[in-house]
C-alpha cells in the first residue's frame, strides 16, 4: 500500500493551453490593458469563442508572469500598528473614551444626543445612552453607573467639547470635569 495523491487527474473547467496562449498574445499586443479590457476586446473581435471570466484571465496572466504587483494607493488607510493612538493601553480599564456622536431627530421630532463610553483596549461599548441634551449632569449619572459596574479607569479621553470642558471657567473645567478630578484625587 502506497499513499496516492487525492488531486484530480484533470479539471474540466481549466483554461486550455491554447486559450492561455491566445490570452498571452492579446496581452502582448496591449501590455497596459487589464483582464477586464482584454476580455471585452477579445469577445468583440471573436464573438464565436467562449473566453474565460475576467478573474480567470487575471489568473492566467499572473501564472504567466504578465502582471506586476500593484503599488499601494495614495491616501490608503494607515495600519493601526503604525499610528496607534492607544499604544499606552495594555489592560482593560487603562483608558476609556467618551463622546457625543452628534444628534438626530427621533420619530416624534425630539432631538437625541447619543453618548458613548468605550474601553480603548477591548473596544467594548460600556455605555450608549440617548440623551435629550448634552448635559454634564446626565453624563455624570452615566459615568457614575459605569464606574460602579467596572471600576475607575486610569484615564478618560474626550474630545474636549461641552460638557467635558468649559471655556468660561478657570482652567477650562466644567462641573463634570471638577467632579472627575475629585474622583481621581
Amino acid at each position: 500500500m502506497q499513499e496516492r495523491s487525492r488531486r484530480p487527474s484533470s479539471n474540466p473547467r481549466a483554461v486550455s493551453l491554447d486559450m492561455q496562449d491566445r490570452l498571452v498574445a492579446a496581452r502582448k499586443q496591449h501590455p497596459r490593458w487589464g483582464p477586464l479590457k482584454l476580455r471585452a476586446w477579445l469577445v468583440e473581435r471573436h464573438p464565436q469563442i467562449s473566453f474565460p471570466s475576467v478573474s480567470g484571465i487575471g489568473a492566467v496572466l499572473r501564472r504567466r508572469g504578465m502582471t506586476a504587483a500593484r503599488k499601494p494607493r495614495r491616501g490608503a488607510a494607515v495600519s493601526a500598528t503604525i499610528c496607534a493612538p492607544f499604544a499606552d493601553c495594555e489592560h482593560p480599564n487603562d483608558v476609556w473614551c467618551m463622546d457625543f456622536k452628534g444628534w438626530f431627530h427621533t420619530h416624534d421630532s425630539v432631538k437625541c444626543y447619543p453618548f458613548t463610553l468605550i474601553d480603548a483596549l477591548s473596544r467594548m461599548l460600556l455605555r450608549c445612552e440617548a440623551l435629550t441634551e448634552p448635559n454634564g449632569d446626565f453624563v455624570r449619572h452615566i459615568l457614575d453607573s459605569a464606574f460602579r459596574e467596572y471600576g475607575l479607569p486610569k484615564r478618560l479621553r474626550s474630545d474636549g467639547g461641552p460638557p467635558f470642558f468649559s471655556a468660561a471657567s478657570p482652567a477650562s473645567l466644567s462641573k463634570l470635569g471638577v467632579w472627575l478630578l475629585r474622583l481621581a484625587g
